[in-house]
């Protein structure tokens, strides 16, 4: 297995050579180095998750560094173009070799042999990973220029991609089809298979939900924000002559300043943000008082991102908000025989989004009929087991083909469920993946009603902040600081979204009749049979 410095003192610190751009080091946690170990040895990518901000470049630099193997680079968004990422044709090169060669008296054989295909294929980022030596024959034999790689005697290298969250879903799940299968069929026919133990390092800043198919094949790391103690490690490796007193400020001023933006709702400020300050003192010939000094004046201008951002004093009691509601369970039928003539949509689950406890008898009538038409309905109650995670199924709901959504003024007043609409609302395509059924206390068909829902959420935003604001922001727990952010999004589009519904043709009910639940199934199955005729 591949070996890394043990954790303590400084050993754990790889300095990175300033003819690149980034940071002087990186400090390799514990976790980090067994998740490079596992992958290595498992010939697996690592998927690297951190928030935005995050030297992620440098950690893939540190470990090619570490390792003395070659360091490639390549955001996804250069390479539209999947095949491109193993190999390409220059055509044009080519078509220029054909004009040379037509010009010359050349013999047949010549002819065939300067306008070899192999002559103008250049292998791919991905190809140099999985086959180095067969990646080195091929870019020998091509006759253009080569991109330039490093130095690796034994041409192993740490490739370094990014840009995963602007690439669409198919491009992503060919990426993961390769690391499964472990080779790809080459341009001339041949096989190329994966030998060596270079690295992949995938990042991503959780701008979107990965593919599942591209996370089970990946060794996956999230990358949490630093502790102080590591905060203060690092920047003394990086900027080795500022003094001690200058460098705990910083980093004492970072965190603070991320605690209040999580309690605005606002983009915290990150590590790079850090050094970023760290750097702009050191840059200065000031005493380390005025170093000090300095270091208040630029975060005014370094975190003042938004009008409302003015730093605060942090009060020592605390008023905790009212708990957030956890959903009841609700009672399905263990079993519902589905007739043999009855077409299946297995392919394109239909998931029910409610409030426990408001439509938990409309949810069981509903359930049982849409299963036994045929339709692959989903409902919490089945498909979350113990301690599974919610936020993955509220995930997979909110891409979810066909939805159907039963409003009511207690769905519009829980944080769960608001959360699985605004999910819906962000995978797009709104008014066709919802079908809605509207209870009687939901009123959404005036501006004002739904404004009160708006009004609800910002008090409801505002006890929080309020609770957020009596605490030290060190003992605040990231959870705590995510529901802030929901809420403030609760109150940003409920109003947005409550109109949605109401803009379409919605059912109205007090109870779910035998003509409804027949107008729902068919209008479901239309939608699912769409789906279904296209894949």
């Amino acid at each position: 297995m591949v070996q890394f410095p043990k954790i303590g003192g400084s050993s754990h610190i790889v300095a990175i050579p300033q003819e690149s751009d980034a940071l002087a080091a990186y400090v390799f946690t514990d976790k980090e180095i067994l998740a490079v170990q596992t992958a290595i040895a498992s010939k697996r990518p690592i998927l690297v998750r951190s928030e935005p901000g995050h030297p992620r470049r440098e950690f893939a630099m540190a470990v090619a560094l570490h390792l003395k193997w070659g360091y490639i680079e390549v955001d996804v968004e250069d390479y539209p173009d999947f095949q491109t990422l193993l190999w390409s044709f220059d055509a044009e090169l080519r078509q220029a070799e054909s004009g040379i060669v037509g010009a010359l008296a050349l013999q047949p054989e010549e002819i065939r042999e300067r306008l070899d295909k192999t002559r103008f294929i250049a292998p791919g980022p991905l190809w140099w990973i999985l086959d180095p030596q067969a990646a080195r024959h091929q870019a020998d034999l091509f006759s253009g220029t080569t991109p330039e790689l490093p130095d690796s005697t034994d041409l192993q290298f740490v490739l370094y991609v990014s840009g995963l969250d602007y690439a669409d879903d198919r491009y992503l799940r060919r990426i993961a089809r390769l690391f499964k299968r472990g080779y790809f069929d080459g341009p001339l026919g041949q096989r190329v298979r994966r030998s060596g133990d270079s690295l992949v390092v995938l990042t991503t800043d959780e701008e979107r939900e990965m593919p599942r198919a591209l996370v089970r094949e990946c060794v996956v790391m999230y990358i949490e924000f630093p502790t102080i103690s590591l905060m203060v490690e690092w920047a003394k490796a990086v900027f080795p002559k500022l003094p001690n007193q200058v460098i705990h400020k910083a980093a004492d001023t970072i965190v603070r300043n991320r605690n209040f933006a999580f309690n605005r709702a606002m983009p915290p400020p990150s590590l790079y943000d850090y050094f970023d300050l760290l750097r702009a003192v050191a840059q200065t010939s000031l005493s380390t008082d005025e170093q000090i000094q300095h270091l208040d004046h630029l975060q005014q201008i370094r975190f003042r991102r938004s009008a409302d951002f003015d730093l605060v004093e942090f009060p020592e009691s605390v008023e905790f908000p009212e708990p957030v509601e956890v959903p009841e369970s609700v009672e399905v039928p263990e079993s519902v025989e589905v007739p043999e003539s009855v077409r299946r949509f297995d392919k394109s689950p239909v998931f029910i989004s409610y409030a426990s406890g408001v439509e938990d008898e409309f949810v069981r009538e509903l359930y049982g009929f849409l299963v036994s038409q045929g339709i692959n309905a989903k409902i919490d109650k089945i498909e979350l087991a113990y301690r599974e995670s919610v936020r993955n199924y509220i995930n997979e709901l909110g891409r979810g083909s066909a939805v159907v959504v039963f409003v009511s003024d207690k769905y519009l007043r829980s944080p769960w469920c608001m959360w699985e609409l605004l999910k819906i609302h962000e995978a797009r395509k709104f008014s066709e993946r919802v079908f809605p059924i509207v209870l009687p206390d939901a009123d959404i068909t005036s501006g004002t009603s739904r404004l009160a829902y708006a009004e609800y959420w910002e008090d409801r935003l505002k006890k929080l902040d309020s609770a957020m604001r009596k605490v030290d922001p060190l003992s605040i727990a990231p959870a705590t600081v995510k529901e802030g952010i929901r809420i403030r999004e609760f109150a940003g589009k409920v109003d947005l979204l409550a109109s949605m519904v109401a803009d379409m043709s919605f059912q109205a009910v007090q109870e779910l009749s035998a003509e409804t639940l027949r107008l729902l199934s068919e209008t479901l199955a239309s939608r699912l049979r769409k789906l279904d005729d296209a894949s």
